[in-house]
């Protein structure tokens, strides 16, 4: 991996913990997922212009492409808004974080071609095994009560696995500009949350009086954070990628005992000294 690409990983990190962090303390539900969509749909809506392809570039193939990311995308916001709503982000967090990864680099073999050499493998491990000491840190009878979050931490985990596979092809293979890309699968994620949407009215309404600045900062934290992923991906294996963004997991243990009061954050040093060793492997190779 490349200074550059580790730079880009690092930047991403940071930010991406720190919309989760402003995800869980806003809570709503698919409502509020469709109000930061929006916002970001139309915050980006001229760096994606200036970044568009031209007609000739969105074939079928591209359009399949853009839904099926799309459809991870929006099951990766609800999941995890309904995760948090039931969990601490330091459970939720570091059990999607390491979930998607776990998946993801493991399928690139098969699916994209990409070569695990042992470094890979190993530092892959590293990070999952912080991750998953992070997500254990709670004896059985005091993780009982999160266990639903668990289940949609999970289930956060496998579409991010899912949209990571997809969006390397379509920066990489089809060459897609990272920001025109983002905003077209956000336009798709606002176009199946509508219907949705229109039905909650009521809730959207007190989302946008109650909480339309943390839907603006995620607006504006999401895609600046996935922007940069996908502009690594253009010229990194999502092998690497993938369990590298894992760093964010350090920041989201710091977050969770600085501003949420969550217990633990000394136990968490250990599993945070892994990622770091593993990110750092990986970005060797």
């Amino acid at each position: 991996m490349t200074s550059l690409a580790l730079a880009l990983v690092l930047s991403s990190a940071l930010l991406h913990a720190s919309w989760n962090l402003v995800l869980k303390k806003a809570g709503g539900g698919p409502e509020f997922t469709w109000l930061f969509s929006v916002v970001a749909l139309a915050l980006f809506f001229p760096a994606a212009i200036l970044s568009f392809p031209g007609i000739e570039a969105l074939t079928p193939a591209v359009l399949g492409i853009i839904a099926a990311s799309s459809l991870c995308e929006t099951g990766y916001y609800l999941a995890l808004q309904g995760a948090y709503i039931k969990a601490d982000l330091s459970v939720v967090y570091p059990i999607a974080r390491g979930t998607g990864p776990l998946l993801a680099v493991f399928l690139a073999s098969p699916i994209l071609g990409e070569t695990l050499g042992p470094g890979v493998v190993f530092g892959t491990i590293l990070v999952l095994s912080g991750s998953l000491f992070l997500a254990s840190r709670k004896n059985l009878p005091n993780a009982l009560p999160h266990a639903g979050g668990i289940v949609l931490g999970l289930l956060a985990g496998i579409f991010i696995s899912g949209y990571t596979l997809v969006d390397k092809a379509a920066v990489s293979m089809f060459r897609l500009p990272p920001i025109f890309y983002f905003w077209a699968v956000l336009f798709f994620q606002v176009l199946l949350l509508t219907p949705l949407a229109a039905t909650r009215r009521e809730a959207l309404r007190e989302a946008w009086v109650h909480r339309r600045r943390e839907a603006l900062a995620i607006g504006v934290l999401c895609p600046l954070a996935y922007i940069l992923v996908l502009w690594a991906l253009t010229f990194t294996p999502v092998s690497r990628i993938a369990p590298s963004r894992e760093i964010g997991i350090v920041f989201g243990a710091f977050f969770g005992s600085r501003f949420l009061g969550e217990k633990g954050f000394r136990g968490r040093l250990l599993a945070s000294a892994a990622v770091f060793a593993g990110v750092l492997l990986l970005a060797a190779n």
